[in-house]
């Protein structure tokens, strides 16, 4: 993998001249956004609507960040992990019935290995917020109602985790703008910023245990400070990354690459791409 650009000393006003020089990448669909203009600066099939597999816990995470201050819910509040939790497929946090983690050791678990049972157990503990006797769809309402708010025409959630039973539809221009709303919040910038976390997790019928939890992005430090990978058969390999630079924060999607390994390369020549737009 290539290394990614030197930053420039200053913003420069990006060229309107054609260019080029487009990189040839794998992925299907791809968009850039630049979250200082608010503007799109380029793409392909960037409003084809496709899933999103495990970008779709960029929702999950931001309606719970959400949640959390206007219901004043402290992040260290201890959530129990009920048994659908512990059964969802998928990606997993390794989190077994009756464990007991905080809300923010739930985000990460959520955010670093994926996990499916994180997702699912922050759904059932916030959503029951909303409709006691049937929390998860509470909780999809919820995001449903978040992606309105955010301006995501093409974006539907059928659950909060990314598997393809119910599947979750967006656009590659949508994620963007989902991932410029939620870098807005320190926490969740601060959590896919995250490349390991360890959390000592209590169960009243095994006592205590250490679990890993390492980020799949392994862009991180290499560029990017940010923000969520995401795959399934039908999704195909997906990510969302945020370039790590003050002056050129672009936001880089990327659906359906040929490969894993290829969806780091395309992400990786599309942002160094995007660096030679605002360069005279």
């Amino acid at each position: 993998m290539a290394s990614l650009f030197q930053r420039l000393p200053k913003r420069q006003s990006i060229s309107r001249k054609p260019i080029s020089s487009i990189p040839l990448v794998t992925c299907e669909a791809w968009s850039i956004y630049d979250p200082i203009t608010k503007k799109f600066l380029a793409g392909k099939n960037d409003d084809q609507i496709r899933e999103i597999a495990s970008i779709s816990k960029i929702m999950t995470c931001v309606v719970c960040l959400e949640i959390a201050d206007e219901q004043n819910i402290p992040l260290s509040t201890i959530v129990s992990v009920q048994e659908l939790a512990s059964r969802t497929k998928g990606t997993s946090a390794n989190l077994e019935e009756f464990d007991e983690l905080t809300i923010y050791d739930l985000l990460l678990g959520l955010m670093l290995p994926s996990g499916n049972d994180s997702a699912m157990a922050l759904s059932l503990f916030f959503g029951k917020i909303y409709m006691e006797i049937n929390p998860l769809n509470g909780f999809l309402k919820v995001m449903n109602y978040m992606a309105d708010y955010i301006g995501l025409t093409s974006t539907t959630f059928q659950n909060p985790h990314g598997l393809s039973i119910k599947p979750n539809f967006s656009t590659a221009k949508d994620v963007n703008l989902l991932t410029a709303y939620a870098m807005k919040n320190r926490v969740f910038k601060d959590i896919v910023n995250t490349k390991t976390y360890v959390v000592n997790v209590y169960n009243p019928m095994f006592g205590y245990k250490k679990i890993v939890w390492k980020n799949t992005n392994i862009l991180l430090g290499k560029g990017f400070d940010g923000a969520k990978t995401g795959t399934t058969d039908k999704a195909g390999a997906c990510l969302c990354a945020s370039i790590d630079d003050s002056i050129t924060p672009f936001l880089v999607t990327v659906l359906k690459s040929k490969t894993n390994d290829d969806r780091w390369d395309d992400t990786v020549k599309l942002a160094e791409w995007a660096k030679c737009l605002v360069m005279n």
